[in-house]
């Protein structure tokens, strides 16, 4: 508890600020479900008007994913530290979904390619990395020195409880510049991020070979 003049404030294990929500074991799952559910209310609103209606085109329905749906879905998690666990259950929701919007059946097969080509929306996780890299492009060419330092932090002298290590931001961008077939030899983190910072330099280089992930 912690104690403001004669108030006491109970502890809390988890808050909402600014739309994410905040766990005191710093997990990221509890904030995606926290999104999820803020996307569910935005496909309330829409069914009976767009969603439920058959007569309405199913690339249509898909603008309305992406632009209003995937706004809800994927705020502010470009900027957490990004599980495969975490993705599962963005792109779960994403196919549950696409079978509500074009009226299949709960036990149909549905893939991740055949949702695409229905709706003519990719899969959120992929576009969560788009977004997670655009943003490290940003911070990388900054000028604005604390935001950098927040980036590219590592803790030294810690000491590292049992299990498996948790994942960090520096792991999920690593991961996303791998899922590019981009190599890159570094052998630390700071190495790591010194090269990404001279790729983020040439601005249209980043966005055509990191971002989107078009190789010449």
């Amino acid at each position: 508890m912690i104690k403001l003049g004669e108030t006491v404030v109970p502890w809390k294990t988890s808050v909402v600020y600014l739309g994410s929500r905040f766990v005191e074991d710093c997990r990221t799952l509890p904030s995606v479900k926290h999104r999820i559910c803020c996307a569910e209310s935005v496909i309330t609103r829409l069914n009976s008007r767009v969603f439920k209606r058959r007569a309405v085109d199913q690339k249509l329905k898909g603008h309305f994913i992406s632009s209003a749906v995937f706004a809800s879905l994927l705020y502010g998690l470009q900027y957490c530290a990004f599980s495969k666990r975490d993705q599962r259950c963005i792109d779960g929701f994403y196919l549950r979904l696409v079978k509500r919007v074009c009226h299949l059946p709960f036990d149909y097969h549905l893939s991740y390619e055949e949702a695409a080509k229905r709706v003519g929306v990719e899969r959120p996780s992929f576009r969560l990395a788009r977004e997670r890299l655009r943003w490290t492009g940003h911070v990388l060419r900054s000028d604005d020195k604390v935001l950098y330092e927040v980036l590219v932090f590592s803790p030294e002298n810690g000491k590292r409880g049992r299990g498996r290590p948790r994942l960090r931001f520096y792991d999920t961008v690593k991961s996303d510049i791998k899922a590019r077939n981009i190599d890159m030899n570094f052998r630390t983190q700071q190495q790591f991020w010194n090269i990404l910072q001279a790729k983020a330099a040439d601005r249209l280089s980043w966005r055509k070979e990191i971002v989107l992930g078009e190789r010449s």
